[in-house]
């Protein structure tokens, strides 16, 4: 878990310009929903890639719009309003990743976040994640998202106020340790639930791992928060090293279609799914990974939506 973030400034619509460009945000007054274009830093001449996702963007009420930078990667917003978060058109290169704390309704669409090197040995283990959720009270949606570099966790959850969270079409590279036998400096997942959510959806995630993938305990520190997790068209590939690719405590109701994982080290199902594979209904294990849902094309800064159903 980390520690306290930076507060990014809070601005309303009527904002100066001038005032609003010095804060590094950019306001956006018209209500209605996100559209299914590129967001983020998405290039003008990216094309979709790949099938319509199954979840659409939360509806957005009069959002602001917050530019992520290198000094502006820890976020701080109001719980009570929305918020379209902007990736740079460059991959964000950053220690500790992308934080967003608060907001009600969030959407981040398209960008890439690259974990510099953090030495033999890390100060601290959030210091190599990619992505922090942290306390919204409505719906975060983040879509065509890439994580790579030094990473020590792909993504974190700790949603105790009870949010939906939408992950689609998001690729996380390689999470590993230092101590790849005894993992005693940190326990690599690709996607970790402390604290809720209330409801978790992805569709479409792609992820290496040396350790654990879905690494899912929303009632660790919030009891009573989670009560749907649906999983459709993920992949997470193992290595020799990895352990359980799918955890899961007994919090949730759970619906699995298309979820794929692989440990080329020849565990055996119950080696992998914890805490028994029939809670994981429908999960295939094999020793050789599958053709990633996400490509290394696909998610990024030139990220461009396929659309919904």
């Amino acid at each position: 878990m980390s520690g306290l973030v930076d507060g990014a400034k809070r601005l309303r619509c009527g904002t100066p310009p001038l005032v609003a460009i010095a804060a590094g945000l950019v306001l956006g007054c018209g209500g209605g929903s996100a559209g299914a274009g590129g967001g983020g830093g998405a290039g003008r001449d990216a094309r979709p890639v790949g099938p319509a996702l199954t979840w659409a963007p939360p509806r957005l009420t009069h959002p602001i719009t917050v530019r992520v930078t290198a000094a502006n990667s820890k976020l701080d917003l109001d719980r009570r309003r929305d918020y379209v978060v902007r990736m740079p058109a460059r991959p964000l290169k950053v220690a500790g990743g992308l934080t967003i704390t608060g907001g009600r309704n969030v959407l981040l669409r398209g960008g890439e976040v690259v974990v510099p090197w953090q030495g033999a040995r890390p100060r601290y283990g959030a210091l190599r994640r990619g992505l922090l959720l942290r306390g919204q009270t409505g719906t975060v949606h983040v879509e065509g998202l890439r994580l790579r570099g030094d990473l020590g966790d792909g993504i974190d959850l700790d949603e105790r106020l009870g949010a939906t969270v939408q992950l689609q079409n998001v690729r996380v590279d390689r999470v590993t340790a230092r101590d790849r036998r005894h993992f005693s400096d940190t326990h690599p997942d690709v996607v970790q639930s402390w604290a809720g959510p209330k409801v978790l959806r992805i569709d479409r995630l792609s992820a290496t791992t040396d350790y654990q993938g879905l690494f899912l305990l929303p009632d660790q520190f919030a009891h009573g928060t989670t009560s749907a997790v649906d999983l459709r068209h993920v992949d997470i590939a193992g290595s020799r090293s990895s352990a359980y690719l799918l955890w899961r405590d007994d919090a949730a109701r759970v619906r699995l279609r298309d979820v794929h994982v692989s440990s080329p080290g020849g565990r055996a199902v119950w080696q992998t799914m914890w805490p028994e594979p029939a809670a994981w209904p429908g999960a295939r294990l094999s020793r050789a990974a599958r053709r990633p849902f996400v490509a290394r094309a696909t998610a990024g800064s030139r990220y461009r939506s396929p659309g919904y159903r």
